[in-house]
């Protein structure tokens, strides 16, 4: 008597879930029709951007507010604060005479010292530091306009009425050719500045006033 399974289809036994898939295959579902490959995968999750990043630090200071920078400009600053009373105080000298030479003299070597460390190189290093103590330290504290304007205002000035408080005409127009000369002073430090370190000599990046 023939086989009553002849002739029909062996079912194959149903697969185990855990098993390895066959060297070649991978588990994922198959996708759709004209689907691209990998469609139906989960999109990775977004990159942190500060996850690789060092912590937060707080930024450098600038260099004219770093210690050394504020020691040397405050240095310099006493310094010629002191030259200034010097020259000031000589006997006989009078109230403005003194103050009005000692404006002109430093505005003069201002814009000489500007001109030759900026024509010089950039502004970093030994050049910096004689900026900041030699010009914003020692000729700021040497200059002072506001003790004329404070020595006019107070009828120090000649001309003013005797024992009375207050600017005199006298005294303003003191203000005005203290400060006129103080300008042509500076413009006349530029230009010998400007022969001392010629245009080939000079490099970008120089420092600034």
């Amino acid at each position: 008597m023939a086989d009553g399974s002849a002739g029909h289809p062996r079912a194959d036994p149903p697969a185990d879930p855990g098993a390895e898939p066959p060297a070649g295959q991978t588990t994922d579902p198959p996708t759709e029709p004209g689907a691209a490959p990998g469609a139906d995968r989960p999109a990775a999750p977004p990159a942190d951007p500060g996850a690789d990043r060092p912590a937060d630090r707080p930024a450098a200071l600038p260099p004219y507010l770093r210690p050394a920078a504020v020691a040397t400009v405050a240095g310099g600053g006493a310094l010629g604060s002191v030259l200034r009373w010097c020259a000031t105080t000589l006997p006989g000298g009078g109230d403005l005479g003194p103050l009005l030479a000692v404006n002109v003299v430093g505005a003069l070597l201002l814009g000489l010292l500007t001109t030759v460390l900026a024509r010089s190189g950039p502004d970093t290093g030994l050049r910096r530091t004689l900026r900041l103590g030699l010009g914003t330290g020692v000729l700021g504290g040497f200059t002072s306009y506001s003790a004329l304007a404070a020595a006019v205002t107070t009828g120090s000035a000649a001309g003013g009425a005797a024992g009375v408080a207050g600017p005199s005409l006298v005294g303003v127009a003191y203000v005005a050719v203290s400060v006129g000369l103080g300008l042509v002073a500076a413009w006349a430090g530029i230009r010998a500045g400007e022969r001392l370190v010629p245009d080939t000599a000079a490099t970008p990046g120089g420092g600034t006033c």
